[in-house]
């Protein structure tokens, strides 16, 4: 039942697969030393293709991080290879450039309380 009533992707049709990772920085951050910090970590992995290029952008201002979209492309073969070993190096890449990855939190102002 779920399948018939579920969308099913193939991977196996073509040779490709793009690798999408979405990651939030602080709002402190320099926005253009995040991207070529991330865009350099799949660039530097040999099982990442060259073509497509590597890219990024701004995907959204979310409540406690502006979240960066990286995205690339590796053979089907490759895929969770690359996948892991860019999970594993997200954070070490920021960190070397002095970028924060913050967690939800919630800024709480008491108005008018009697001392």
């Amino acid at each position: 039942g779920s399948i018939v009533s579920n969308k099913v992707i193939n991977y196996t049709k073509t040779p490709i697969r793009r690798l999408k990772f979405i990651v939030g920085v602080s709002y402190d951050a320099d926005l253009d030393i995040a991207r070529e910090a991330l865009e350099k970590l799949l660039r530097d992995n040999p099982l990442v293709l060259t073509d497509p290029p590597v890219y990024s952008h701004v995907d959204a201002y979310a409540d406690s991080s502006i979240n960066i979209a990286l995205k690339g492309w590796a053979t089907n073969e490759h895929y969770w290879t690359v996948y892991k070993e860019t999970l594993n190096g997200i954070k070490g890449a920021l960190d070397r450039e002095n970028i924060s990855i913050p967690f939800p939190q919630m800024d709480v102002h008491l108005n008018n309380v009697d001392k």
